[in-house]
């Protein structure tokens, strides 16, 4: 049975939906094994958040060296954990900042990756979705630990029967991880709908709204109101598409 070593998201003290979304995937494969990567003194709470996911084991790196330094601490400690862990394969939330991790924590392993899947198997293969969504590619990692980005929301996430156990463990921040100082970092201003990655539904409007997004807008509100977490987007097409192709 294969291990999969994924990384837990989390932003302002809450776990990321895509959490258990990974380790849905991952437990297709096998052992599903989370990794925490948080400030001191945080990773016991983010934990505790995991209970009703299949994950069996958090493994938790605590630093404040990953919020002031950023990717070079933040590879130091994933490097480490897997040569502890010795997984199968890594899979990694497909956001900015997961694709740079990815891509960079590849190199240090020596091994192939993948961005943006929509799929992943028991057989390590993963699945992307391609050219709009025309084409689907089903890809496979030939040489070392394959390192895996996957897509939110694309899968709906298998509710757990037990809390995983808790391990936090120790790890080296060399020097080389330190030469990057982030002096200043201001969140992302939001409004009052979810972020797009945690959105259940997507209402869109096009060129049929006349530049007026209003009645889109309260539709959203709408959905919102009575218990779903809806993202607005706004589409254009660059020819007329007949209503019955809508």
């Amino acid at each position: 049975m294969a291990k999969v070593l994924i990384l837990i998201d989390h932003a302002s003290g809450k776990v990321a939906k895509t959490a258990g979304e990974l380790a849905t995937f991952a437990k297709r494969a096998g052992d599903c094994v989370g990794l925490i990567l948080a400030p001191e003194g945080q990773s016991q709470a983010l934990s505790e958040q995991l209970a009703n996911t299949v994950i069996g084991q958090v493994i938790a790196v605590e630093s404040n060296d990953f919020a002031k330094h950023g990717q070079g601490c933040i590879l130091d400690a994933i490097t480490q954990v897997v040569e502890k862990v010795k997984p199968d394969a890594i899979l990694i939330p497909s956001t900015s900042a997961g694709k740079e991790i990815a891509g960079r924590l590849a190199i240090r392993l020596n091994s192939g990756v993948i961005t943006d899947a929509i799929d992943f198997t028991s057989d390590l293969s993963a699945t992307q979705s391609v050219f709009g969504g025309s084409f689907t590619v089903s890809s496979k990692v030939s040489a070392g630990i394959p390192v895996i980005t996957i897509r939110p929301s694309a899968i709906e996430a298998e509710v757990g029967s037990s809390a995983p156990t808790f391990e936090k463990v120790d790890v080296l921040i060399s020097e080389k991880g330190k030469l990057v100082t982030i002096t200043d970092s201001k969140p992302a201003v939001k409004g009052g709908r979810p972020e797009l990655t945690e959105a259940k539904v997507v209402i869109s409007g096009g060129r049929g709204t006349n530049g007026d997004f209003k009645p889109v807008e309260a539709l959203a509100d709408l959905r919102i109101k009575s218990g779903h977490r809806c993202w607005l987007v706004s589409t254009y097409s660059s020819s007329w598409s007949d209503w019955k192709d809508r």
